[in-house]
């Protein structure tokens, strides 16, 4: 499928990368490519994304070694976001006795429930670009999947940077497929084997919202509200962001 989607779309050098069971799992350029290329690629089929490496002494890891596999990974449709995130939430809540303030204040230990969809403030398409331009470095690279939305792309590559949070790619898959109808987010790239990047639409435009937005953050990926102390620390970072990063380690 991954090459017969190629075969309609005129592109530099590069070639298909294969998972370590051996199954086509992404297409890479050999080399950088421009803003231009990201604007004129048809997501028809292929979902483009910028990958990128931090391994000096091996630029080569993780996207031309394969680093990838698929073992492990369902399918987003077979899960319930909120499920999901509940579940992660009353798993994470519990009081750190080394901690003066719950990291889940001002909520505490009960889930607040999905946030509400957000009114769209920005094309989807024209954000995603922006964020792809400013991840466009020297050591960035195009990716293509054979997939029609991101939050999908991420299972079909078989990406497992976060497998020492979840092992299960298509259940964070299912959470950023609700982002992308509520928010407008929109997989960019991936940096090294565990950074993800994500384009947002439909931002928290204040603290109230935003607040619900880091609710849900804090179960996809603990650590983001870790680093900034409580929930509605974190949640300052966000009202008004397009931009949106997760790092598992």
């Amino acid at each position: 499928m991954l090459s017969e989607l190629l075969r309609a779309v005129p592109l530099p050098p590069g070639r298909i990368v294969h998972a370590t069971e051996g199954a086509p799992a992404f297409w890479l350029s050999d080399d950088p490519v421009d803003a231009a290329l990201w604007r004129r690629l048809d997501h028809d089929g292929l979902w483009p994304l910028v990958l990128t490496t931090s391994e000096v002494d091996d630029p080569g890891r993780p996207w031309a070694s394969g680093e990838v596999w698929h073992a492990g990974n369902t399918a987003p449709e077979n899960h319930d976001p909120e499920q999901l995130m509940a579940g992660w939430w009353h798993g994470l809540a519990e009081p750190d006795p080394d901690e003066e303030e719950l990291v889940t204040d001002p909520f505490g230990r009960q889930w607040p429930g999905l946030a509400p969809p957000h009114p769209q403030r920005h094309d989807p398409g024209e954000a995603a670009s922006r964020l792809a331009e400013s991840l466009m470095t020297e050591r960035a690279r195009l990716g293509l999947v054979a997939a029609r939305r991101g939050s999908d792309a991420l299972v079909a590559m078989g990406w497992k940077g976060p497998t020492n949070y979840v092992s299960d790619i298509g259940r964070l898959a299912s959470v950023l497929r609700s982002w992308e109808d509520r928010f407008g987010a929109r997989v960019v790239g991936l940096e090294s084997h565990a950074l993800l990047h994500v384009s947002v639409a439909a931002p928290p435009v204040d603290h109230e919202q935003a607040l619900r937005v880091a609710a849900e953050h804090f179960t996809f990926c603990p650590e983001n509200v870790r680093t900034s102390s409580t929930i509605g620390d974190y949640a300052e970072e966000l009202v008004g962001s397009t931009e949106w990063g997760f790092w598992w380690d």
